[in-house]
C-alpha cells in the first residue's frame, strides 16, 4: 500500500516536472534569444537589461531544485530498500492484502509488481538527476552572463557618438534661441515703427484739417470779394450811363 501511495505521489511529481521542463525549454539558451533581438535591430542596452531580467527569473526558478532533489533522494532510498528486501516487501504486502477488503481494490493495482514499479521510479529519478545537472550548469551559465552584463561598459565609439550628438544638440539649441531672440527683437522694433507711423499719421491728419479749413476760408473770402466787385462794377456802369 505504501508503494502505491509513493507511485501516486511520483505521478504528481512527474506532472509537475513535465510542466517545469516545458518552461525550462522555453527559457533555455538566452544567448540565442538575445542574438535574435540583436538581429531585429534592438538597442544593445535594452537587450542587456532584458537578458538580465530573464537570467534573474531563471535563477529564482533554479533555486527551488534542491528541495526536489532531496525528495528524489528519499524515493531512491525507498527503491533500494525494495530491491534489497523483496521478500519482506511481499510479505507485508500479502498481510495488508489479507486485512483489506478485496472489493475496494481495483484489478489494475493488484496486477502491478513492486520490481517494475521500483525500476520505473529509479529510471525517473535518474532522469530527474540528469535534468537537475543540466539546470545547475545553466544556472552557472546564467550567473556568468548576469555578471558580464552588469560589468559591460559603453565603448569609446559609443561615448564619442554620444558626445558628438550632445554637441550638435547644443548647437541647435543655440541657433534656436538666437532665432527666437531675433524674432522677438524684430517684433519689438516693428511695434515701435508702427507707433511712430501712427503718430506721424495723426499729425499729418491734423495739418490736413487745418489746411482744409484755411482753404475753405480763402474760397469764401474770394467769393465775397467777387460779389462786391460785381456790385461795384454794376453801380459804376449805371453812373456812367447817366452822365
Amino acid at each position: 500500500m505504501e508503494v502505491l501511495i509513493g507511485m501516486l505521489n511520483l505521478n504528481g511529481r512527474s506532472q509537475l516536472f513535465l510542466q517545469f521542463k516545458s518552461y525550462n525549454k522555453w527559457n533555455m539558451y538566452p544567448s540565442k534569444r538575445a542574438s535574435g533581438f540583436v538581429l531585429s535591430g534592438t538597442d544593445p542596452f535594452n537587450l542587456a537589461r532584458n537578458e538580465l531580467e530573464i537570467c534573474r527569473r531563471d535563477c529564482i526558478v533554479s533555486e527551488d531544485l534542491p528541495t526536489r532533489s532531496e525528495e528524489n533522494d528519499a524515493l531512491e532510498k525507498q527503491c533500494r530498500c525494495f530491491k534489497e528486501k523483496p521478500s519482506e516487501v511481499n510479505l507485508s504486502r500479502n498481510e495488508k492484502r489479507a486485512s483489506d477488503d478485496q472489493s475496494e481494490r481495483s484489478p489494475e493495482i493488484l496486477n502491478l509488481r513492486p520490481d517494475t514499479k521500483c525500476r520505473n521510479i529509479c529510471e525517473e529519478i535518474e532522469i530527474l538527476q540528469l535534468e537537475l545537472g543540466v539546470l545547475r550548469k545553466e544556472r552557472a551559465y546564467l550567473l556568468a552572463q548576469v555578471q558580464e552584463s552588469e560589468a559591460v561598459q559603453p565603448s569609446s565609439t559609443d561615448e564619442s557618438l554620444i558626445l558628438k550628438l550632445k554637441h550638435e544638440l547644443e548647437q541647435q539649441n543655440d541657433r534656436l534661441s538666437s532665432t527666437e531672440d531675433k524674432m522677438r527683437n524684430d517684433q519689438v522694433s516693428n511695434g515701435k515703427d508702427k507707433a511712430k507711423l501712427r503718430m506721424r499719421l495723426r499729425g499729418a491728419q491734423s495739418k490736413l484739417d487745418t489746411f482744409r479749413v484755411r482753404y475753405r476760408e480763402i474760397v469764401d473770402e474770394l467769393e465775397y470779394m467777387n460779389r462786391k466787385f460785381e456790385e461795384a462794377s454794376s453801380k459804376l456802369k449805371k453812373q456812367l450811363i447817366w452822365y
